[in-house]
C-alpha cells in the first residue's frame, strides 16, 4: 500500500479507475462491486454526480477476465454501461482537471 499512495501523492490524478474487486476495495471497503460499479465515487466513499467539484474521482468497473462470470448477468451488464457512459462524462473533466 506504501507504493501505491506515494505514487498517488506524486501524480495527482484527476481520474481513478478501479479495475476489478481487489482494485475497488482499496479505496471503497467492504462494498461489493455490484454496489459501486455504475457510479463516480470520492475518495470518501460518497457518489459523485454531475461535474466533480474536486479530485480524485473513483470509477469502479470489473475485470475484463474471461474467467470473470461477473458480467454474466444481465444486471451487471446495465451496471457497466452506466459506468461507461459515466467513463465518458468524466475523462473530458479529467483532461481539464490541471493537478
Amino acid at each position: 500500500r506504501g507504493w501505491l499512495d506515494a505514487y498517488l501523492e506524486l501524480l495527482h490524478p484527476a481520474l481513478i479507475i478501479c479495475i476489478g474487486g481487489l482494485a475497488h476495495s482499496r479505496f471503497l471497503p467492504g462494498r461489493r462491486l455490484d454496489s459501486v460499479v455504475g457510479s463516480a465515487w470520492s475518495t470518501e466513499g460518497e457518489v459523485v454526480a454531475g461535474i466533480p467539484a474536486r479530485s480524485p474521482v473513483l470509477l469502479p468497473l470489473p475485470h475484463p477476465s474471461g474467467q470473470s462470470r461477473w458480467l454474466n448477468d444481465p444486471q451487471h451488464m446495465r451496471l457497466l454501461d452506466a459506468a461507461l457512459g459515466r467513463l465518458r462524462q468524466l475523462a473530458g473533466w479529467a483532461a481539464s482537471t490541471s493537478t
